[in-house]
């Protein structure tokens, strides 16, 4: 599985209008856009327009494109459910438009979206108030040395603003690999982070309550795109297989970064534990958790009694306007 980057705008597309006998609200589905996660969000559509129809909601698919403002305001839904992964769908930008229209939306809101969406505002504001991270180091294009390793092996090379694992380059010390073959194909900043060993935790904090933590395997190097959305790519454990009282620990630091960072309905907060040192490492939020047949939110809800179309029905009915 590749990811592509839609280089041309289009415009919006209604793909699909749906209307049962008795409906509830009209619920506008907004999926696909021009990110580089527009097929994870398409996939990610489908799963939410199924679970709306089964619910007995009016719903209305559109594939997001410049024009959207304008389809909103035509189609006046109730609700906005909002699916759309990366660039416009989940930093701010469709969360901006929506609160200037007055419609209810799912998900967190603008300024809270920006600064996950970010992970260099993640870190900042996460670090000052006590949140463990490892140690990194910001570069840019114009002004690191290519022929020089950024920090000791091993490390992780992250772009500031991407999602689902995109432009993620794990690099250890037995590596031949070098700055002048990394492709800078989102954006000319970069975040050189400590590669910390050990079990890769994700935790999912519905309405400000963390409700599990799920521990993923995988045998490629890292939880990258392929092992996220590839069926056999990784392997879910849950609960995380961790000491109880590790386990409490990493719950109730999710329930902190939710509530110090904004988020609203559902996230889903990612950690690397090092086993060694008894310590977790925050790496980001995710306030748009994917609802694909891998994705972990509606997993370990599942495991947790609510299914997969109860939690798109709790988004629907949680929904609210002007979220700052």
């Amino acid at each position: 599985m590749t990811t592509t980057l839609i280089q041309q705008k289009h415009p919006s597309k209604i793909l699909e209008q749906y209307k049962p006998d008795n409906s509830k609200k009209h619920v506008l589905l907004l999926m696909g856009g021009e990110s580089a996660e527009r097929e994870v969000s398409l996939i990610s559509g489908r799963g939410i327009s199924k679970a709306l129809k089964e619910k007995n909601y009016q719903t209305t698919s559109v594939d997001v494109g410049y024009d959207i403002a304008n389809i909103i305001e035509q189609i006046k839904p109730d609700v906005v459910f909002n699916a759309l992964h990366g660039t416009f769908g989940e930093d701010g930008n469709i969360q901006g438009i929506l609160n200037i229209l007055r419609i209810p939306y799912t998900h967190s809101g603008l300024t809270c979206s920006a600064i996950c969406f970010n992970k260099l505002l993640t870190r900042y504001m996460v670090e000052a108030h006590g949140v463990n991270m490892a140690k990194c180091k910001v570069v840019n294009k114009g002004n690191i040395n290519l022929n020089e390793e950024p920090m000791p092996r091993p490390y992780v090379i992250k772009p500031t603003c991407e999602g689902s694992s995109i432009g993620i380059e794990v690099v250890l010390e037995q590596d031949n690999f070098s700055f002048n073959e990394y492709q800078w194909d989102h954006g000319d900043e970069l975040i050189i982070e400590e590669y910390i060993p050990g079990q890769e935790i994700q935790v999912a904090v519905i309405d400000g309550k963390a409700v599990g933590a799920l521990e993923i395997k995988t045998h490629r190097k890292f939880y990258d795109y392929e092992a996220k959305y590839t069926p056999g790519g990784s392997v879910h454990i849950y609960p995380a297989e961790l000491p109880i009282e590790k386990y409490q620990e990493v719950l109730s630091i999710s329930e902190k970064v939710f509530n110090l960072l904004g988020c609203k309905d559902v996230s889903r907060v990612e950690y690397r534990y090092h086993q060694e040192q008894k310590k977790f490492y925050f790496l980001e939020v995710n306030t748009h958790p994917g609802f694909t047949p891998t994705s972990i939110v509606p997993e370990i809800c599942a495991a947790n009694g609510t299914s997969y179309n109860d939690l798109v029905e709790f988004l629907v009915e949680k929904a609210d306007a002007v979220k700052l």
